[in-house]
């Protein structure tokens, strides 16, 4: 088996972890920018739309109701001019209130109902200004006669109008919601199912390292194995080498211990002769003395 590839093998089975783990993390990060959008649309937009909307049509309620007291109290009643303050002050606010709200259309149709409302306000106030100018002329009869003819199905007209667009605007909250709860569902699908994708595809390629090193390993192992077994062989063979060298060696030094023993007895032989020889040169010797010796006393003799 081919372990030099092994480690790439590693480094691509986490490297696809990784890039999975990244992929889910890509795709949940989407999904909640996604439902982070609707909730903002939601909580930013509608809901504060319908309470503006409910906001206006308490104070033009308010702003009729103080009309309505104004024209009931006596001409030299202190809380008259109370009322006509609080009249103005709630005429203002739902000025503001409706300026405020042009920023918070949703759509077309939410500008033509809001339109349409402020159209029936502007009439609501137009009449509620006349029964100023009735009551101002001494008329308070005719006020309250205008009142109830006039003011009250206008104000029915623009609380109409006004239920109008903020029924809308439920039903946009309504489907913001939906929408919010419909990709939440499918946020916990689309994660959950990358999430046991990856999950799968993880155990998968860890299986498929764990089980390729442990081939790369057994084949390592049985490498140096086949190597300990060879190198053993190789040891064995050199130590058969060194034992006959050193049984011949042995066979060797036994035969020049014998050659030398040889030579050294045939040295102490040839010594022997050496010194047979000398005591025989010298007996030769001693005769001959003796010889030469009879041989002058033979001479003197004669």
């Amino acid at each position: 088996m081919n372990t030099s590839a092994t480690p790439r093998r590693i480094a691509l089975g986490f490297l696809v972890i990784v890039l999975l783990g990244m992929l889910l993390g890509a795709v949940t990060f989407w999904r909640i920018l996604g439902i982070n959008e609707r909730f903002h649309r939601v909580a930013t937009n509608t809901v504060p739309s319908v309470l503006t909307l409910k906001s206006i049509n308490q104070l033009n309620s308010a702003a009729k109701s103080h009309a309505r007291r104004f024209s009931q109290l006596d001409a030299l009643s202190p809380l008259r001019s109370a009322a006509k303050a609080k009249y103005t002050i709630a005429q203002t606010q739902g000025d503001e209130l409706c300026k405020a709200y042009g920023q918070l259309i949703s759509d077309a149709q939410d500008a033509k109902l809001f339109s349409e409302a402020l159209a029936a306000r502007v009439q609501l106030f137009e009449k509620i200004d006349t029964i100023f100018d009735l009551v101002d002329a001494k008329t308070s009869a005719e006020a309250i006669t205008w009142v109830m003819t006039e003011v009250d199905p206008a104000d029915e007209k623009c609380v109409a109008a006004f239920d109008a667009t903020t029924q809308y605007n439920l039903t946009l909250s309504d489907a913001g919601i939906a929408a919010v709860q419909q990709l939440v569902a499918s946020s916990f699908i689309w994660i959950g199912s990358m999430l046991m994708a990856t999950l799968f595809l993880g155990t998968l390629i860890g299986w498929s390292t764990v089980n390729t090193t442990q081939k790369a390993l057994a084949a390592i192992a049985e490498t140096i194995r086949f190597s300990i077994k060879k190198t053993n062989r190789t040891l064995a063979a050199i130590s058969d080498s060194l034992q006959e060298g050193a049984d011949q060696t042995a066979v060797s030094s036994e035969q020049l211990s014998a050659s030398s023993r040889a030579l050294a007895t045939g040295t102490s032989e040839q010594g022997a002769s050496v010194t047979q020889t000398s005591a025989s040169l010298e007996e030769i010797s001693a005769m001959i003395r003796r010889t030469a010796a009879n041989a002058m006393k033979a001479k003197d003799f004669a």
